[in-house]
């Protein structure tokens, strides 16, 4: 595991504190285990694949970022071709993988509409590069012209929980290991979600966050701490 932090945070694997990572290994290991076991919808269209072959797109994306190189598919793929390891991969086996490891790595459900079973998933496309596609998924909160800006002007108590909030509202806190679903609230059944793996994300936007480029702070803003204002479904 250490190995694939590593890849996925640019970093030295010696500075890797797997103990403060518990809660993203478990989603990891969730992703890998449906993968192996032929749960995931799509896996009967790629060809096998290991811990190397999803590392390895991580790199091509990361380098891209890392020299303010927009990412798009149609490129990603061309340069994973080159690559033996997907040297007699097609090019479905290949899409899949590039969406499997973007889920792995950005912990966002991005996969074919074909492949999502019901869930709730985003579709990376030929056109759009990946860092305009990413910063779409987190649009800025609207803001109630209408309303008092007093209304917003309070702190909540270090001691207010999600048991209080469901004491005290009735709203209940469902777990979503999708980043992109963090504070979407739905009004109709009262029920907010809430994305677990902060010290993650926190971590992945601490070491792309050291690159001043635009594309860099293209992707890697979405992957900031979301403000406490939850999104209406």
């Amino acid at each position: 595991m250490k190995e694939v932090l590593r890849t996925f945070l640019q970093c030295e694997e010696e500075k890797v504190e797997l103990e403060r990572f518990g809660s993203y290994q478990a989603y990891h290991d969730r992703s890998w285990l449906a993968l192996k076991s032929g749960h995931p919808p799509e896996a009967d269209s790629m060809e096998p694949i290991t811990h190397e072959h999803i590392q390895m797109v991580v790199k091509l994306i990361s380098d891209d970022v890392l020299t303010s190189k927009y990412c798009q598919r149609k490129g990603l793929g061309e340069g994973m071709i080159k690559n033996l390891l997907f040297q007699h991969h097609s090019e479905e086996s290949m899409n899949r993988t590039i969406d499997l490891a973007l889920r792995l790595w950005l912990v966002l459900h991005i996969r074919d509409d074909e492949f999502s079973w019901g869930t709730h998933s985003i579709q990376w496309d030929d056109q759009k590069p990946l860092q305009t596609f990413i910063a779409e998924q987190f649009p800025k909160p609207r803001m109630l012209k209408d309303l008092s800006e007093r209304m917003f002007d309070f702190v909540l108590p270090d001691n207010f929980t999600m048991v209080k909030l469901k004491r005290y509202s009735g709203i209940k806190v469902h777990w979503t290991d999708n980043l992109s679903e963090h504070l979407d609230f739905d009004k109709d059944h009262r029920i907010l979600k809430n994305f677990p793996l902060k010290y993650y994300v926190n971590s992945l936007r601490r070491r792309f966050g050291e690159a001043p480029s635009l594309a860099v702070t293209e992707i890697l803003a979405p992957l900031a701490d979301n403000p406490i204002t939850a999104r209406s479904n």
